[in-house]
This record gives structure tokens, C-alpha cells and sequence, in this order.
């Protein structure tokens, strides 16, 4: 749901939009599995299965460590990379972090400080969430709400159709997953991501008002970067709130060089 307009914006090309397991359509992994390589190993078999042996990847947000992790099991396969954040997790592996990737890594530290409850209450006990968001219409809503009204700028409910939030809340309330969507973070603690440079070719878009800006030497040292682009507007779920900004950027990957 969050990439269908973007998707409808690419309409003249084949696109693919798998639910990540424990998101609304798809089932959510087994209790001794989980986390971005074991999904990433799920979308690679369901495509060998439909025949797509070539592709171009995009991720943002949990997908952003699922796409890098398909691209790195795979790069015969992938034509490309395409990500809406710049990776965290790789600059704990980094020692040569300047002065500006010091500050990004310090400032991702201090917002979590103050505004990463859910997170920690997501990757350490997320069955205890899960029987809140389950039996309440009110609780799956404000939790969801508050994210989304935070994490862009200006009202939720001018940025995002008002239809697009009621399908969000509504497929996690309906297939009863708003908990099984919450263990995926307790997942990628217990299997977190893995690999070294990634070796297909790299294009960012980053949003300006999402809660993670990246930095582009950070990205170009991990990342053979084709395109660093800093997009004009949008928040975190910018897929929502400005598709054609994501397509477009999608585009110029597409078309290459």
C-alpha cells in the first residue's frame, strides 16, 4: 500500500511490490528466523518463481536493509540499487568516519534518545504491544498516527490522503499483523544485517524531512553511488506523500548512465 502510487507513477514498467513477512498479506517469519537476509532470501526465491532473473531493487526505511542484503546475495542479478536512506548499522563496522559522518551517527544517537521508545519496545517486547494494537481500534491508531504526523513536516493529514492512512490502519486492524508487523524490529536485533561493500550500482534519494538525512562520503565509501540525490520535499513515508519525487528518482536509475 505505502508504494502503490509509486507504482502507478511507473506504470510502463514492470514492478513488483513484495509484503515484507509479518506485514498484512504475508506471513510473518518463524520464531528461529527473521531479519533482513532471511527476507531478503524470501523476495529472491518468490522471484526465481515468477522468472525475473534481472531487476532493479529499491528500499526505504526496514526495506532499506532488505534491499542491500538482496543485492549483496545476488549482484548477477541486480541491475541495481535504489535506497531512501543511508544505512546506519555500516558505521559501527566504519573507523574512518569524519568529522560530518561523526556528527550524522551522534545526531541519529540523540534522536533515538528522545524519540525511539516504540523502537525499544518493538525490538524487546513486541508481544506485549502486539495485544494492544490487536484489541484496540484506538491504540493501533494513535500508535500509527503519531509516526506519521511526527516524522514530516507540517499536518499529517495535508501531506498524506486521508484514503491512505485509512488503508494503513485498516489492513493491520483487519489481518490482525500490527504485532507481527512490530517483531520485525525485534527480528533484525536477534539477525541483524550483514555483508561488505555492496558492488551493483548505487543511487540514493533521500527525503529532506525524514527522521534519518544521510551522509553522501558515508554512501559513496559502502556504496558505488551512481546518484546522491537529496529529493526537494517529503517526510518519511515521502512514498506517500510525494510518489512522483520517488519515481522519477527511480527513473534516472532505470535509464542509466
Amino acid at each position: 500500500m505505502r508504494f502503490r502510487d509509486v507504482a502507478a507513477q511507473l506504470s510502463d514498467l514492470d514492478v513488483i511490490v513484495p509484503s515484507i513477512p509479518g506485514f498484512a498479506f504475508s506471513d510473518p517469519a518463524p520464531s528461529d528466523a527473521g531479519g533482513p537476509r532471511w527476507n531478503a532470501e524470501r523476495i529472491l526465491t518468490a522471484l526465481d518463481g515468477v522468472g525475473v532473473s534481472r531487476f532493479i531493487v529499491h528500499g526505504g526505511d526496514l526495506g532499506t536493509a532488505i534491499a542491500e542484503q538482496i543485492a549483496i546475495l545476488a549482484p548477477e542479478k541486480v541491475v541495481g540499487l535504489h535506497l531512501s536512506d543511508v544505512p546506519l548499522w555500516r558505521a559501527a563496522h566504519d573507523e574512518a568516519l569524519t568529522i560530518e559522518e561523526r556528527a550524522w551517527v551522534d545526531g541519529a544517537a540523540a534522536w533515538a534518545e528522545e524519540e525511539g521508545a516504540y523502537a525499544a519496545l518493538q525490538r524487546t517486547k513486541p508481544q506485549t504491544l502486539a495485544a494492544a494494537l490487536t484489541d484496540s481500534p484506538a491504540a493501533i491508531a494513535s500508535w500509527y498516527l503519531e509516526k506519521f504526523q511526527a516524522w514530516g513536516a507540517g499536518d499529517v493529514f495535508s501531506r498524506i490522503p486521508i484514503d491512505r492512512l485509512l488503508e494503513n490502519l485498516s489492513l493491520h486492524w483487519f489481518t490482525r499483523t500490527a504485532g507481527s508487523a512490530a517483531r520485525v524490529y525485534f527480528d533484525r536485533r536477534r539477525f541483524p544485517p550483514t555483508g561488505g561493500r555492496v558492488t551493483v550500482p548505487t543511487s540514493f534519494g533521500l527525503f529532506p524531512h525524514d527522521i534519518d538525512h544521510g551522509v553522501e562520503s558515508f554512501a559513496r565509501r559502502w556504496y558505488p553511488t551512481v546518484n546522491f540525490t537529496r529529493l526537494s520535499s517529503g517526510g518519511h513515508f515521502g512514498a506517500l506523500e510525494h510518489p512522483a519525487l520517488l519515481a522519477n528518482d527511480l527513473r534516472r536509475l532505470v535509464a542509466g548512465p
